[in-house]
């Protein structure tokens, strides 16, 4: 797919249910649905052609092989989709973000039924870019009924606290509603360190930071901040490593 949500190194990947404790397929899996995914990586793509890293160990992606009965999986009913990156992928929707000289907006889509849904950041909070507000996710999914309902959630940083605005969308409808500032999380450093794509697991959602051995960290289910820290063996005085918070098969972080 020749979009920007391409070549800006995330891709979409349609496989069949993995298991949790084994991460393959099983025997069983001929007859489940596939799921929706994407994958993201914070590197620009290197343009065709080019030898790409040398100090890196080659990376060849291998996708499911079409069928006569496969489904199409395409973004092309998105309106002006070349001005939108891939931002986040919950539950079969996919929410992108546009920051350009049209505004700043996020738009919600199922490539399945191909509905999407256009709204836009919270209304007090400014620009999205040189803002306050550093992400977006999506929280939760209804019973679509003929229309699209979800919920999806901007993280701000407010003078020294994270906070989070909620929207909820319903057929075309989206209504904010805004969080109080934590009360545990002080952001004690400049919030540009912080990575504007999240990780999900266990139940929450992680943001990393350049340069820091903590991941800022939202309950999905309660909304509250709190910081996760490297263990100490990766991160001490003399050595930084670089790190990505997982799920472990026993759905712990």
């Amino acid at each position: 797919m020749a979009t920007t949500v391409a070549t800006r190194g995330a891709a979409l990947a349609f496989r069949r249910r993995l298991s949790l404790r084994l991460f393959s397929h099983s025997s069983a899996s001929a007859s489940l649905p596939l799921l929706l995914g994407h994958f993201h990586h914070p590197r620009p793509v290197p343009p065709r052609g080019s030898p790409g890293d040398l100090n890196m160990a080659p990376n060849v992606p291998a996708f499911q092989p079409l069928t006569p009965s496969s489904p199409r999986f395409s973004l092309d009913f998105v309106p002006d989709l070349s001005r939108f990156t891939i931002l986040d992928s919950h539950l079969g929707l996919l929410l992108l973000r546009r920051h350009d000289d049209h505004g700043d907006a996020f738009l919600a889509c199922d490539p399945v039924s191909r509905r999407h849904a256009l709204f836009h950041p919270p209304p007090t909070m400014g620009r999205y870019s040189g803002g306050t507000v550093f992400s977006a996710a999506l929280l939760s999914r209804e019973a679509d009924a003929g229309g699209l309902r979800f919920e999806a959630v901007c993280v701000a940083v407010d003078a020294d606290a994270p906070r989070a605005w909620v929207a909820t969308c319903r057929d075309g409808d989206c209504r904010w509603r805004a969080l109080p500032r934590s009360r545990d999380v002080a952001i004690e450093f400049d919030p540009y360190w912080l990575e504007s794509h999240c990780v999900r697991a266990a139940g929450s959602l992680y943001w990393h930071i350049c340069n820091n051995p903590c991941a800022l960290a939202l309950d999905a289910a309660t909304l509250q901040f709190s910081f996760l820290r490297a263990p100490a063996a990766m991160w001490d005085s003399t050595t930084h490593h670089k790190y990505r918070v997982g799920e472990s098969p026993v759905d712990n972080a």
